[in-house]
């Protein structure tokens, strides 16, 4: 619908899905994280073992999902890193004759291309 000035359209107002529809996320962000989960392979359930709440078992395997996502990750990353420092992390100071860790020279863009690069190459 145009308003009076030619320049300004007024978009027509979403309606909110419902509750009840196809897709909905609840998070308890302000009580437990159900951070020590127990799982019982018989009954095919999975329990908080903090709060004793039974847990949707998908929700538990995409979080564990993740987890293992982020760690692989930080993984590769650091390999890529320990590549392009030729092994070499820790050096004598000339000037107090202690044991010093190098600093990388390179960018994080290089470390991310050849994290990627070691990631494909194992998978």
């Amino acid at each position: 619908m145009i308003v009076d000035d030619e320049k300004v359209v007024q978009l027509p107002k979403r309606k909110k899905p419902d509750a009840d529809g196809p897709l909905s996320i609840v998070h308890s962000y302000g009580g437990c994280q159900h951070a020590h989960t127990e799982v019982d392979e018989k009954k095919s359930e999975v329990t908080c073992r903090d709060c004793g709440e039974k847990l949707n078992p998908i929700w538990v395997l995409v979080r564990i999902a993740n987890e293992d996502r982020i760690l692989r990750d930080r993984w590769a990353g650091m390999r890529a890193e320990l590549k392009l420092m030729s092994g070499r992390v820790r050096t004598k100071c000339q000037h107090c004759g202690e044991m010093t860790r190098i600093r990388s020279r390179a960018s994080s863009a290089d470390i991310r291309a050849l994290a990627e690069q070691m990631k494909a190459e194992d998978a």
